[in-house]
């Protein structure tokens, strides 16, 4: 299970070359867990998302 701005979403971890805990980052392709991220290349990656949906009028708090 993810989370991502409070929408939840199960994926699966069959792809992912290493064992992933909780609070752990991940990157997601296609429902699929492809790849585990450091906790600040993850809130990096957020910090940009964010920046994109405000560039385009959205929330990110609502997305």
């Amino acid at each position: 299970m993810v989370e991502v701005y409070g929408a939840r979403r199960q994926v699966n971890l069959m792809l992912l070359p290493e064992e992933a805990d909780i609070g752990d980052y991940v990157l997601v392709h296609a429902g699929f867990a492809i790849q585990k991220i450091d906790v600040e290349a993850g809130k990096e990656s957020l910090k940009l998302f964010d920046e994109v949906l405000r560039k385009m009028g959205v929330d990110s708090d609502n997305a």
